[in-house]
């Protein structure tokens, strides 16, 4: 016989902000045991909690830039990106290219546009909008 339980997903599932109580809650659910509509929202709710994370990290790259200027006496942030990028490089295991367009994204999120680093930390939008929104500001400069 078939199993035809389901679990219950909150009602509020849509508009839960990503954080540790939605964190918790995807973690928890079996999503093979909820109706095909919930399955949607809890992709969604995946999705912004991935939007979530990556925000999270582009700050973190930040961060390093910051501790790296610190480090530099004349506290030159050209100095420090380099710097960080080549540490972000080796901890993420990724080419000196792609370390340096990341690093340089999130500094943009940063300085140039906090609505958006802040819309993605809200899962609004993910990182594809993110870098385009970002991509079409710097062809219309």
């Amino acid at each position: 016989m078939f199993d035809t339980a389901t679990d219950v997903i909150p009602t509020d599932l849509d508009d839960m902000p990503p954080g540790p109580v939605l964190a918790a809650f995807l973690a928890s659910i079996d999503v093979a045991r909820v109706s095909g509509f919930d399955r949607i929202l809890v992709l969604r709710a995946h999705k912004r909690m991935a939007s979530h994370y990556e925000a999270r990290a582009y700050q973190d790259m930040t961060a390093v830039t910051d501790a790296m200027a610190e480090l530099d006496d004349g506290g030159r942030l050209e100095y420090a990106a380099e710097y960080a990028a080549a540490e972000i490089r080796a901890a993420l295991h990724l080419t000196r290219r792609a370390a340096d367009v990341e690093l340089a994204f999130a500094l943009d999120l940063r300085e140039r546009l906090p609505r958006l680093a802040s819309m993605l930390e809200s899962g609004e939008i993910d990182v594809r909008r993110a870098r385009t929104v970002e991509r079409n500001r710097v062809s219309h400069r």
